[in-house]
């Protein structure tokens, strides 16, 4: 019992003595600081603890006592109506019931704690069912599974995981499993199997509750044909777009000299001809550089040249880039952006790239504006591209940073051509410097891409935490 109100806690005593059925050892709090020590010294079968403590206070007491103990089941005793208002929200978060301590009486205390234990009682015994089938299906999948918990220490490994990662059950449980740092919910990792070849391997986390406290289901894929698949199409498109750079600099050279009239003077027709063939070659241009682009940040193939920079003068230089284009397409362009930014580790070239690329799509869609922000806190810079186009509908968004996907959502300019890679380049961009990159898009507001650099991303290491974004503005 976790009650600080000697005449509350007498009246509680009292009714504990006049139980008829159950057997009762009580040990009593007076505070959060006492209850966890008890806790630590004791096993208890029930809590009852009052909300208010001198150290803790409403829902605060609840979170302390599951954080400390998550297989004790907890009731409430609650002391007002606004009490009993958080005490129905906490039934969701873990407490089996609450009293309200002006209607406590003996028969009533003892029926709640006897439900209580009984609801907690099935409740485990279903999540023992449940755990009993969930490892059945793991031990018995041909695919690779494990349970790794909070600190990665390995719980469950089936006979396809060992033989992919090449160790044995005995090398694997109990073990802290090496995750790769900045672990995202889908992962790659590189390991030798059981038969000494070396593979590669996609890891996918998903979240679930194992023995009551959270854990991670990791599903093992191994993707080295697919790899070595990709490898091969990132080189041919690599190759390929390397050879065709020559022959189209001599092209644009020549609709360059053509378009000065430095071969001769031209009719007006034959001018427009030329401009059309310059912006045709231009646009090609763009998608050989993107190509090169695409095969060069492809996992193992490159890492970005981190030093510590300043986002302040990329900003400004993208600024001073797209403020005109904007204008010559008759829409308006502000930025806002602290005048001192915070310095993080960062390839400047590769960052510019990704401004340039969700730039290059909000002039695309854009209606009459386009707006670059930026924002950051200790952790890291969050910069924002906004458009007010047409919305991206929900089901789509998924979609958007994929290679080679194109949605179907109209375009604010005609005559726009491209093979959809450019937000797919953004966001190999940002995965290689440990950010987050994602989309905001509902009817009515703009659209708005979002890109989060964490400031400790050193020497091209990952952070260890995934990072998160701030709010958006």
């Amino acid at each position: 019992m976790i009650e600080d109100q000697p005449p509350d806690r007498e009246l509680i005593r009292r009714s504990l003595t006049k139980f008829t059925d159950l057997a009762l050892d009580v040990k009593e709090a007076g505070s959060m600081a006492e209850a966890a020590e008890s806790l630590a010294k004791y096993h208890f079968d029930l809590i009852l603890s009052d909300l208010h403590l001198p150290d803790s206070d409403g829902a605060e007491t609840i979170s302390s006592l599951l954080k400390l103990n998550l297989k004790t089941p907890i009731v409430v005793l609650t002391g007002t109506h606004q009490d009993e208002q958080m005490a129905l929200g906490l039934l969701r978060r873990g407490v089996q019931d609450y009293l309200s301590k002006d209607r406590i009486t003996p028969e009533l205390l003892e029926r709640t704690i006897r439900y209580a234990l009984e609801r907690y009682g099935r409740e485990q015994r279903e999540l023992a069912a449940s755990e009993e089938r969930l490892q059945r299906v793991i031990q018995e999948s041909s695919q690779g599974m494990m349970i790794v918990d909070a600190e990665g220490v390995v719980r469950l490994v089936n006979e396809a995981a060992e033989r992919l990662l090449g160790k044995n059950k005995k090398q694997l449980l109990g073990q802290v499993f090496e995750l790769p740092q900045g672990t995202r919910p889908i992962s790659e990792i590189e390991e030798v199997n059981s038969r000494r070849e070396a593979v590669w391997v996609e890891l996918r986390f998903v979240p679930i509750q194992w023995e009551g406290v959270p854990m991670n289901l990791v599903c093992c894929l191994d993707i080295t044909e697919r790899r070595r698949q990709d490898r091969i199409k990132n080189d041919f498109v690599g190759a390929i777009s390397h050879e065709l750079r020559s022959p189209l600099a001599a092209l644009n050279l020549a609709i360059h000299q053509l378009s000065t009239e430095a071969a001769g003077p031209l009719t007006q027709k034959q001018g427009e001809m030329v401009q059309k063939a310059q912006n045709s070659i231009e646009r090609l241009g763009n998608l050989v550089n993107n190509l090169l682009d695409f095969s060069r940040l492809q996992p193992g193939v490159s890492k970005p040249k981190l030093n510590r920079s300043d986002m302040g003068p990329i900003l400004q230089e993208v600024v001073k880039n797209f403020a005109p284009r904007s204008a010559a397409r008759g829409l308006a362009f502000t930025s806002d952006f602290p005048s001192e930014t915070l310095p993080v580790f960062i390839d400047p070239h590769l960052i510019a790239k990704v401004l340039s690329h969700l730039l290059e799509n909000a002039l695309r869609h854009a209606s009459s504006l386009v707006e670059l922000r930026a924002i950051q806190d200790k952790g890291g810079i969050q910069v924002t591209v906004a458009n007010d186009g047409p919305p991206i509908p929900s089901w789509e968004q998924s979609r958007l940073f994929t290679s080679f996907e194109q949605i179907d959502r109209p375009a604010g300019g005609p005559g726009y051509q491209g093979v959809g890679l450019g937000l797919a380049i953004a966001r190999s961009i940002i995965d290689q410097h440990g950010g987050k990159i994602w989309v905001e898009s509902v009817p009515g507001q703009k659209v708005r891409f979002h890109f989060y650099l964490p400031k400790d991303t050193e020497s091209g290491e990952l952070p260890a935490n995934h990072v998160q974004p701030l709010p958006s503005h």
